[in-house]
């Protein structure tokens, strides 16, 4: 079952880190499922991720990568198989940012910019935890970084779809995060706007691993060196020249996707009419 969406689960603050297991890789998994109600959501899912790697992950609609996300974030547990994250189970990792789909955020909950990012040092809403002067410091930086200084006292539902992704960066950032999940953290941000987003996650400090889902083929062409294609089960792993062939995208897309060759290439063309609910479905 998912948390309460209030605002995305973060596991920081109070609970000690789990030790990383030197050279394990970010991210493990080994012949993982998940079914919802008997129906599979994701069927037999093995791959392995680098320490600092930046992950595209890519598929129709209701092919598994909300759930993919959630299995790694710790706060869906799979039906059968194996996950590690830094060489141990998700569950117990602090170190994890996970970023929902903006549908899986209360956005009525009041609160400021300043207290969505603080509470990225201490793991959620907690009425008994007093921030640090640490604390401070850390929050005050991740919204400088990010360029939300200024908007610090602003309500969250008064900032743009662009600075509510921003804000959600500064909260990973003030979390020091070292795995960060984003599910489709472009849904309905103009072109500007995901360049910004795409910039910030490119540059953060420190390296973390980056998981992204998400629908923009040219996106995960242009700006991920890694790009995974589900469909609940993974159909290709790897560079995106290598993964987004006909085949694949074929494979993975069925009939919502049409492939025109033309004297510059193959032109892709997808059609994203009437999603199911992912959670519902995979």
């Amino acid at each position: 079952m998912d948390p309460a969406p209030h605002l995305p689960v973060i596991r920081s603050g109070m609970r000690r880190r789990l030790r990383h297991q030197p050279g394990a890789p970010a991210l493990e998994m080994e012949g993982l499922s998940v079914c919802y109600a008997g129906v599979p959501a994701l069927d037999s899912i093995t791959f392995s991720l680098a320490r600092s790697a930046r992950l595209g992950v890519l598929g129709p609609n209701g092919a598994g990568k909300s759930t993919l996300l959630r299995v790694v974030a710790g706060v869906l547990q799979p039906t059968s198989g194996e996950i590690r994250v830094y060489g141990a189970r998700p569950r117990g990792h602090t170190c994890i940012a996970y970023l929902p789909q903006k549908t899986g955020v209360d956005w009525t909950f009041p609160l400021t910019v300043v207290d969505a990012v603080s509470m990225g040092r201490w793991g959620g809403w907690n009425m008994l935890r007093r921030s640090t002067s640490k604390d401070k410091v850390a929050v005050r930086q991740a919204l400088a970084q990010v360029g939300l200084l200024e908007l610090a006292q602003r309500r969250i539902t008064d900032l743009s779809g662009g600075q509510q992704q921003r804000m959600f960066v500064a909260r990973a950032l003030a979390q020091e995060a070292e795995l960060l999940l984003m599910d489709e953290p472009l849904a309905g941000l103009d072109v500007n706007a995901q360049r910004d987003l795409l910039d910030l996650v490119e540059a953060l400090p420190g390296d973390p691993t980056v998981v992204v889902a998400l629908h923009e083929l040219a996106v995960a062409r242009d700006r991920f060196p890694q790009v995974l294609l589900l469909n609940r089960r993974a159909v290709a792993l790897g560079a995106p020249a290598e993964v987004f062939v006909p085949t694949h995208l074929r494979e993975a897309y069925g009939d919502a996707v049409e492939l025109i060759d033309t004297h510059r290439g193959t032109l892709v063309v997808t059609d994203h009419c009437c999603p199911p609910q992912e959670g519902k479905a995979g």
